[in-house]
């Protein structure tokens, strides 16, 4: 029962960590649209393109940022998944509980 419950809460932080995931990129996203439709708007006559033009430069600034930062956020989560990876290894590699702390030799063999 112990493991089922491990695996279950393993299974959650995966799950919670790619939404929160996610959830980060669609920021990027939605940011992105809202400079564009900015951009749009300020662009409606010839006098005011600078002005787009300029909204439109800070905004490729601003999105590189966040491109960079979501990269630093793969490199964190990689380091969950190695840190998920050598939880559920010990959990699985943990024969205590078996007859001399082993597999049988049947299966074994």
């Amino acid at each position: 029962m112990l493991k089922a419950e491990f695996i279950s809460q393993w299974l959650f932080k995966i799950a919670r960590s790619n939404v929160d995931y996610a959830v980060e990129l669609a920021k990027i996203v939605t940011g992105l649209a809202g400079k564009l439709a900015q951009a749009a708007t300020e662009a409606s006559t010839v006098i005011d393109i600078p002005w787009a033009i300029s909204t439109l430069a800070k905004s490729v600034g601003d999105l590189v940022t966040a491109g960079l930062n979501t990269l630093l956020t793969v490199g964190q989560r990689f380091m969950d998944a190695l840190g998920n990876i050598r939880d559920i290894a010990t959990q699985v590699g943990d024969y205590s509980k078996l007859p001399g702390s082993q597999w049988p030799q049947a299966v074994r063999d």
